[in-house]
């Protein structure tokens, strides 16, 4: 008996190790649930027709615990919440116009803020949550009646293919179409024949006095060149005006205001995510982000920054 149990207590650790504590919390204007995941896996938060719904990318989705998710807030902001025990998905139902800004505190811990308000413009959060189907939707499409198919009718039946060619007409339009191509000139193109046409026409003109003909003056004096515009005249022991010759040289790599520009080590992009998965990318990315009393950290803000824009590059 004794070693039956130990046996039952043995295949119950990795069942509780797979489960993922929920935590919960009020403040002044949001509800705040952390969701402490059995290892660090990436997430995904979508919308749904009852609020948001949250899952991860784990092979096998992990249960949720949420036994004490109600000890300490009320259900002013969230009216419900559902883990489905076959897809892994906990469903939020809200109770109020407000929006979920969800983020990684640190690998493993997941922490959704429910605000009120409507969310941030372009927010990836606000998307439809794939793979979501409503429970109710779904059974009301399980008992709908399926349309009548018309295709057994052979009156209504549509032919399977359409033979242009056959229209009344169709010939007669082909053999002209091909009775009106023009032949194709081959060789030299010569532009003689029409000068001399146009030569002729002119000529007919200035006889019967519709064209004026006007000979060509004579050409304009040039300039006698002199000895102060001789190009050796320019030679010159020093700077040419415009020109700086010396080690003084300004720096190079300036704008056209003059200043500095920025060195291409702080703009290689493609060093910023040193070739690793782009799932780790995205979650050091979301992590950090928050520090002690919810205050904004600058410096992994930037980095996070620089990975999003390290991943948004390689696909525009």
């Amino acid at each position: 008996m004794i070693r039956f149990l130990l046996l039952l207590l043995v295949m119950a650790v990795p069942a509780a190790g797979e489960t993922a504590r929920v935590f919960s919390g009020e403040h002044e204007d949001f509800t705040r649930l952390v969701v402490e995941l059995p290892q660090a896996d990436g997430w995904t938060v979508g919308r749904t027709p009852m609020g948001y719904a949250f899952a991860t990318n784990a092979a096998s989705p992990p249960g949720f615990d949420l036994s004490r998710v109600w000890d300490r807030i009320p259900r002013t902001r969230l009216q419900a919440l559902r883990a489905d025990p076959e897809t892994g998905v906990l469903q939020l139902t809200l109770a109020c116009p407000c929006h979920v800004f969800p983020f990684e505190y640190r690998p493993g811990m997941v922490v959704l803020d429910i605000k009120d308000g409507p969310p941030p413009p372009g927010s990836s959060f606000e998307m439809a949550f794939s793979g979501f189907v409503d429970p109710g939707l779904l059974a009301a499409a399980e008992t709908a009646p399926l349309p009548p198919n018309r295709a057994q009718s052979p009156a209504d039946a549509l032919p399977a293919t359409y033979d242009w060619l056959a229209r009344p007409g169709a010939e007669t339009m082909t053999r002209a179409r091909e009775a009106a191509a023009l032949p194709m000139l081959r060789g030299a193109v010569s532009l003689q024949p029409l000068r001399d046409e146009l030569l002729e026409q002119i000529s007919r003109g200035a006889t019967i006095g519709v064209v004026d003909m006007a000979l060509p003056g004579p050409a304009p004096d040039a300039p006698e060149n002199t000895a102060e515009i001789l190009p050796w005249t320019q030679i010159r022991i020093g700077e040419m005006p415009g020109m700086i010759v010396g080690e003084n040289r300004p720096p190079e790599g300036m704008t056209a205001e003059g200043g500095s520009c920025i060195p291409d080590a702080t703009l290689n992009l493609a060093d910023w995510g040193l070739d690793r998965p782009a799932i780790d990318l995205l979650s050091e990315a979301r992590s950090g982000l928050y520090g002690e009393f919810d205050r904004v950290e600058a410096d992994a803000v930037l980095q996070s920054v620089r990975l999003h824009l390290y991943l948004g590059f390689g696909a525009e």
